[in-house]
């Protein structure tokens, strides 16, 4: 059995439907490679989620950062929160995304779902499931 890696990479690991990219790459993914198990990693001190949580509203980032705000606790309810809390959360949310994804409904049965978080030591951390 041949053990094969397949990456999809974007700001702060989103998985919105209505990404051509990436719900091409969850469908080649799951049909065509037969991958066992999709792994989100996040990291610490995470542009995207730190960009999503200071407000940033650059206009060429916009739309995109957008994305990810809808994925955070708001701002008003929960001030004081660390940026590692916040990306474990951001992962999180993205897990709970892909089990309703179209594509991860149609192709993904049995496939194996693992989130992660990256420390500055390099260790990781599970996420999901605990």
């Amino acid at each position: 059995m041949k053990n094969l890696l397949f990456v999809h990479r974007n700001i702060a690991n989103q998985v919105p439907t209505d990404d051509e990219s990436f719900s091409a790459s969850l469908f080649y993914a799951l049909r065509h490679l037969n991958v066992n198990v999709i792994v989100f990693k996040g990291h610490t001190d995470c542009g995207g989620v730190k960009a999503a949580w200071s407000g940033n509203n650059e206009e060429e980032l916009r739309g995109w950062i957008d994305k990810v705000r809808k994925n955070l606790p708001d701002h008003n309810l929960l001030k004081d929160v660390s940026m590692d809390e916040l990306t474990r959360e951001n992962v999180l949310s993205q897990v709970k995304q892909l089990q309703q994804h179209p594509i991860y409904k149609k192709y993904g049965q049995g496939v194996q779902m693992i989130g992660l978080f990256h420390v500055e030591s390099g260790e990781l951390e599970r996420v999901y499931p605990l």
